[in-house]
């Protein structure tokens, strides 16, 4: 590593890696930018997993512990109440992330030097108080802020589907960190140079005090695969997702009690719904284990096996924030998509084109009928998924 390139640190609450979750893949995707002009070093919430990064790859790595903060219910409850208190005291914020910075950076400072950092990037909203230290202590440095999503419209969006499954309490505490974040993107004022989002939709919404730039940076993934043809026989559905996460829940629930029924009916071959994902509710995984069709996977250690042996990949997704990586990865494996507006919501994907468009249960289930029946179709899509996120089998 030439030791006489600039210095980068990267504040993630989420260790990079790729093959990870989303967040994961997202902040592996600024490691690797990084590192091509960059000595980098991450600092990182204490909490988080460490799933092992290639040696070379980083300079330095530290990791950050939380605030200790006394137990606060009845702020929090009060702050749920009345959102506006937020942008008194943001630890209040629903899963802000207090960290203890000064000591550690004390340490990087010492470790430099005197060596300047050049570049700061700071992943999610909700380190925002550590990007503040930061700033401080290196106000020379460009500083970055990529919120990823736009907290307050996914919050929204996840209230939404949190009411759509009867879970009403749990609603209106969505509702009300919507509304926390509202007012602190479009209020609260920031040291960055830049915020950076998933969506270009949200990049051009956003009115922020934050920064005096807000910019489009796209999820993209790490690699494309090697694509093997799937299985002859049984049709084999994909559904991949974390499952406590309320729009993977709702859209699993939509699959499982309407979907899959219709499909009873109309679809004449022999046929399997395999669903991929972690952290299932005791209540969701008896509603799986109660279809006999349904092959649900809980621990899979990487998802690609399970996209080799599918046939179709199926996002009936009505919630949520920023690109879907699981959009981006059944173009990637060369899989022919059927995805509700909001699966491919920020991608320049094109209905007919790219993938099939479906709103309701019954026009998910035409449409699987449809590829199940129309080879040529299928693998027309297929070629220009593929096509749409890696021109020149390179990705963009």
């Amino acid at each position: 590593m030439d030791d006489s390139r600039p210095v980068a640190l990267l504040l993630t609450p989420v260790w990079p890696a790729p093959g990870e979750s989303g967040r994961a893949l997202r902040a592996w995707d600024w490691l690797q930018e990084l590192t091509k002009s960059y000595r980098v070093i991450i600092l990182i919430d204490e909490k988080s997993d460490q799933p092992q990064i290639p040696i070379g790859l980083i300079s330095e790595c530290w990791s950050v512990p939380r605030v200790i903060v006394a137990k606060v219910r009845w702020r929090r409850a009060l702050c749920l109440l009345c959102p506006p208190l937020c942008l008194v005291n943001f630890s209040l914020t629903v899963d802000w992330i207090p960290l203890r910075l000064e000591g550690v950076l004390k340490l990087v400072l010492a470790k430099l030097s005197g060596q300047p950092i050049a570049r700061v990037v700071v992943y999610r909203l909700y380190l925002h108080d550590a990007a503040k230290q930061i700033s401080q202590y290196f106000p020379a440095a460009q500083l970055e802020l990529d919120m990823d999503d736009l907290e307050s419209r996914t919050r929204w969006s996840l209230s939404a589907a949190l009411l759509r499954m009867g879970q009403f309490l749990s609603a209106m505490r969505m509702a009300s960190s919507a509304a926390q974040y509202a007012l602190i993107e479009r209020f609260v004022h920031g040291p960055y140079q830049k915020v950076w989002l998933a969506s270009k939709d949200d990049s051009q919404r956003l009115r922020t005090s934050l920064a005096p730039s807000v910019e489009h940076r796209p999820n993209r993934l790490p690699f494309l695969p090697i694509v093997a043809d799937p299985p002859q026989g049984v049709l084999h559905l994909l559904f991949v997702g974390t499952l406590n996460y309320p729009p993977n829940e709702e859209a699993v629930r939509m699959l499982v009690l309407q979907i899959l029924p219709i499909l009873r009916s109309q679809l004449a071959l022999s046929w399997r719904l395999c669903v991929v994902g972690r952290h299932a509710s005791a209540s969701l995984q008896t509603l799986l284990a109660s279809c006999p069709e349904v092959v649900f996977v809980p621990d899979a250690v990487t998802v690609t096996p399970w996209y080799e042996s599918s046939h179709i990949v199926l996002i009936p997704l009505r919630a949520g924030g920023g690109t879907k990586f699981k959009s981006l990865e059944g173009f990637a494996h060369l899989r022919p998509v059927i995805s509700s507006p909001h699966g491919m919501r920020g991608l320049d994907a094109v209905p007919g084109v790219h993938y099939l468009q479906a709103h309701t249960p019954e026009q998910f289930a035409k449409a699987i009928v449809l590829l199940a029946t129309d080879t040529a179709l299928s693998a027309r899509l297929a070629e220009a998924g593929r096509d749409l996120i890696a021109p020149d089998g390179k990705l963009v």
